[in-house]
């Protein structure tokens, strides 16, 4: 969550919040020095990139302490590279416990449990990562949710970040009942994989959201698809709320 830094001290990335808990931001070296983040070997032995293990002892994440917790703010595109731009050949779905929502005029129904499918797919890529981290570290993890989508389609086309303007010579935004179908669905395939492998979810807070699906007006950055540094200092509350 690019903001966290911004609610935090800038040269440390430090945040020490009303209950005196110390939040440390690890950011982690981008691009092919995270490729693979790990391998797995020898029945399950977990082996992290040499790059993200040297900013995780850096942060003290191997250091003998029950008090620290481990929060994962990876996460919040896959929602967005399959539903953000409409598509050439329209698509929706139905939510099994939203089914009166409306749907894409002329699109082509997928099945529910095709989409899950294609989108832990994309999941599966990081999330291994949170798994080892799990099995290596044996601490606490929490998983926090993927920023929810905003509801005006102006703002986002005005604000569009520069990856869909690049893959899309003329881009018009996707319905936001169908953007909010994604961003739930891939909220809920985090919740099973947190149920699956011990670590905690922790939602969007109540105060981030309109109209219980899209994210507040507080919570609009500088682009289409993060949270302001306003909506990072309500998860970081949510998530001290947890401790």
């Amino acid at each position: 969550m690019t903001t966290m830094i911004m609610a935090a001290n800038q040269d440390n990335k430090i945040l020490v919040d009303e209950n005196n808990i110390k939040f440390s931001l690890v950011q982690f070296p981008w691009l092919k020095s995270v490729s693979p983040i790990i391998r797995i070997v020898n029945n399950d032995q977990v082996i992290l990139n040499d790059a993200l293990m040297m900013e995780l002892e850096k942060a003290g994440i191997f250091e003998k302490s029950e008090e620290t917790v481990i929060v994962s703010t990876m996460t919040g595109n896959e929602n967005h590279i399959i539903s953000l731009l409409k598509n050439e050949d329209p698509f929706d779905f139905i939510l099994p416990d939203e089914e009166d929502l409306p749907l894409e005029e002329n699109a082509n129904i997928i099945s529910y449990d095709i989409m899950y499918r294609m989108i832990l797919n994309r999941v599966e890529q990081w999330w291994p990562f949170v798994r080892g981290l799990k099995k290596l570290t044996e601490r606490r993890i929490m998983q926090v949710s993927p920023v929810p989508p905003i509801g005006d389609n102006d703002r986002i086309l005005e604000k569009l970040d520069q990856y869909f303007k690049e893959n899309s010579e003329n881009p018009e935004i996707s319905s936001k009942i169908l953007r909010y179908k994604t961003w739930r669905l891939l909220s809920k395939i985090l919740q099973d994989l947190c149920e699956k492998d011990d670590v905690e979810f922790v939602p969007v807070p109540q105060s981030m959201l309109e109209d219980g699906k899209f994210l507040s007006r507080d919570g609009w950055y500088t682009d289409a698809t993060h949270g302001s540094p306003e909506y990072s200092k309500s998860v970081l509350k949510e998530i001290s709320s947890r401790l």
